[in-house]
């Protein structure tokens, strides 16, 4: 990391959370693209899975937590060890296993999980290391500026996500813009033990999971089992019901040296908000298990190949296939034999997260409620007194240091205002507009503490310019 980088980081720590409001001048809103859109966005062309040369125990084609793979290697836990071979079906090159040099700290492996460039395994003490296939350096410590000891937390899954060179150094925000990211993010995603839940960190974060991404149904839906390959999200219910989403630090609006907008605009680095939503994928016509697996496969969003363990119509041992925008699958026989349960019967369902709160703004009138507002859930609807048919929405994002137990918790905001009301003649419309400075979309802090909400107007301060101008986030993110 340049020593610029490090110097602004270190700001990012030593900032109160009262300068953690959002960057960026947020100007009119855009409707989030809709399905039919993203579905005409470029998909790699689909080509048919190699004869592998042996068993899946040796070509695995689904990840486990003892097995996995990215486009170079096959790699899994034998013995309390690593081993390694070249991924056949993706190089084309086959080779015995070898040995991974392992930390001597590390003692027995447990757990591994691999993609792009990462690899992290877990030892049967539940420590964490990591490492990058290009260089076979191994982190014993992770996080920063100060490295810790990592332990993953009890869960339902994990897996590790590498958002780099392997899908062209970039990705594109919710309208389809391309936003460079050369240096890539890598980030390690936990499923919580009920399923509800997602924490994650960022290698470039401090060392705890306190950042999340609620799950569909504004975190309701209880999900079997969870992947992940390039920053996206692929989660299966005990129905079958299938999701997905891009998801990290960067792409859900998280990274103050970035700047991000709700309005559409052609600025190279932009990136657009709010970020995006969970996709439900098409249903699989067939007996299939938990055992789900994404990977990437090319270049930008589209280039994510799903996997689904489970038997075709004469019982023969494979998975489901498709393209992540695809609309149909296909079967792959591989004749192994079914890892886990067949799914059937209803989703689990976790408890509601959204609850009515009283609004303190100033620039609101008296009596303004948030309806439907979690803390994990990004939006909210804020009822104005007088113009009840015509509700405001708050956006809320995570900050870089969430605070902990018993402390205000500070979130990125913005309200927005809506069309109806934007452009109406109404005297306490346009009152209202007038208050809010005249703009579709106003920044604000948002503080939740005992119960209550608070907006404060957002002020970036000496900390956050430095951030705007050091464009870091290339040197902070992998």
């Amino acid at each position: 990391m340049k020593k610029t980088a490090c110097s602004v980081f270190l700001l990012i720590l030593a900032a109160s959370s009262a300068v953690l409001a959002g960057d960026g001048g947020f100007a009119a809103a855009n409707p989030f693209p809709s399905a039919a859109a993203m579905n005409s966005a470029p998909v790699p062309p689909a080509s048919p899975a190699p004869v592998l040369p042996g068993s899946q125990e040796d070509y695995p084609s689904l990840k486990t937590r003892a097995q996995t793979f990215n486009a170079g290697y096959y790699a899994r836990v034998r013995d309390g060890g690593i081993q390694v071979r070249p991924n056949y079906e993706r190089t084309g090159k086959d080779g015995p296993w070898e040995q991974l040099a392992i930390p001597a700290e590390a003692g027995r492996i447990r757990e591994i999980s691999a993609d792009g460039d990462n690899l992290m395994a877990v030892s049967e003490a539940g420590r964490v290391f990591y490492m990058k296939f290009s260089s076979r350096k191994w982190a014993v410590k992770l996080g920063k500026p100060f490295g810790k000891e990592l332990y993953l937390p009890a869960n339902r899954a994990w897996a590790v996500s590498h958002l780099g060179k392997e899908v062209g150094g970039h990705y594109e925000d919710p309208d389809g813009k391309s936003i460079s990211n050369s240096a890539g993010v890598s980030t390690l995603y936990v499923l919580s033990p009920d399923g509800t839940g997602i924490s994650y960190i960022d290698p470039w974060l401090p060392a705890a999971f306190n950042h999340h991404v609620p799950t569909p149904l504004r975190g309701r839906f209880a999900a079997e089992a969870l992947s992940a390959s390039a920053s996206t999200i692929f989660l299966i219910g005990g129905s079958g019901r299938m999701f997905t989403r891009l998801a990290d630090f960067d792409t859900l609006g998280c990274d103050p040296a970035l700047a991000y907008s709700y309005e559409s605009t052609s600025k190279p680095g932009v990136i657009k908000l709010p970020a995006e939503d969970w996709r439900e994928q098409p249903a699989i016509a067939g007996r299939i298990t938990a055992g789900i697996t994404i990977a990437q496969n090319g270049r930008g969003n589209a280039a994510r190949e799903l996997r689904v363990e489970g038997v075709d119509a004469d019982g023969n041992g494979g998975y489901y296939s498709k393209l992540i925008y695809g609309a149909e699958w296909s079967f792959v026989k591989t004749g192994a034999a079914v890892t886990g349960p067949f799914l059937g019967g209803a989703d689990e369902t976790g408890p509601e997260l959204d609850g009515d709160y009283a609004l303190d703004y100033r620039r609101l009138p008296e009596g303004a409620l948030l309806k439907g507002f979690s803390p994990l859930n990004s939006t909210a609807q804020i009822v104005v007194p007088g113009l009840e048919g015509a509700p405001l929405t708050l956006h809320t994002r995570e900050t870089v240091l969430p605070a902990g137990a018993g402390k205000p918790r500070n979130f990125y905001g913005a309200v927005e205002i809506p069309a109806a009301l934007y452009g109406s003649s109404d005297p306490a419309a346009k009152r209202l507009v007038k208050e809010l400075g005249g703009k579709r979309f106003r920044e604000v802090r948002v503080i939740v503490f005992n119960g209550r909400v608070t907006l404060r107007d957002s002020r970036l301060g000496l900390v956050g310019r430095a951030l705007q101008l050091s464009r870091i986030s290339d040197a902070l993110d992998d």
